[in-house]
């Protein structure tokens, strides 16, 4: 009997343990999807002082807002299965990401010619050979980490070449580290995602723990972007290409 009461007990605290994880949960997916609202708002509202970056910074937030708002909709109402959505952004964020960082950069634009074809081509083949929109995609995720990984790194180093710089009051630092802690974060999930869920076949409570990092992620990463365009409508240079060293 004693056995039996203990059980009982350690099941009653893990429903109560995925119950409170499950709520957090859904409220960090609610304020990741409406993150991005306080920037988009803020662009609007500060009409007068818009450059190219806040412009595309903006729709960058837009498109996460739209795929989230989209995505919550499409999976009670049509199909549930968030992937669809979930890879229709994630090709619309590349090109969108790619442009932002063209603009941010001091660089040579055949270096995202170069990193746009990979993404298009290995998209093509994989989606041609191995997934479909129903399923991660698990080459374009991992490219896009990759590609703005490494780009946000080319920010710091260029950045560390121009010494008489404040970099708190550089937007570009901001944006830079905005998407360098995103995906850095997100990394691991992208790799193993699929595994986890179709072939480990991962615990609700595991994966919405996991989940939560993506929350957790894109939260900062909005946030931090707001900022940045707090520091483009003061009228700090929004790009490398107009800071020269000392």
């Amino acid at each position: 009997m004693m056995n039996q009461l203990i059980l009982v007990n350690l099941v009653h605290q893990n429903v109560h343990q995925d119950y409170n994880l499950e709520a957090l949960d859904r409220w960090l997916g609610d304020l990741s999807m409406f993150s991005g609202i306080s920037g988009i708002l803020f662009f609007i509202y500060g009409r007068k002082h818009r450059t190219n970056v806040s412009t595309v910074l903006v729709i960058i937030l837009v498109l996460s807002f739209l795929a989230d708002t989209s995505n919550y909709f499409f999976v009670r109402l049509i199909l549930q299965n968030s992937y669809i959505i979930g890879n229709i952004w994630l090709i619309a964020n590349y090109f969108a990401m790619l442009w932002l960082f063209s603009e941010v950069l001091d660089i040579r634009k055949s270096l995202y010619l170069i990193l746009g074809s990979v993404f298009a081509t290995g998209g093509i083949i994989s989606f041609g050979l191995w997934y479909t929109f129903l399923e991660f995609n698990t080459f374009t995720l991992v490219w896009s980490n990759i590609t703005f990984i490494f780009l946000s790194l080319i920010a710091y180093f260029q950045l560390l070449r121009k010494p008489n710089i404040v970099l708190a009051k550089q937007p570009v630092f901001w944006i830079s580290t905005s998407f360098f802690v995103y995906y850095c974060l997100i990394f691991l999930q992208s790799i193993f995602n699929n595994y986890l869920i179709f072939d480990l076949v991962i615990s609700d409570s595991g994966y919405t723990a996991i989940n939560m990092i993506n929350h957790i992620a894109n939260i900062s990463k909005n946030f931090v972007l707001f900022y940045a365009l707090i520091l483009l409508h003061k009228g700090f240079p929004g790009s490398l290409k107009s800071l020269h060293p000392a």
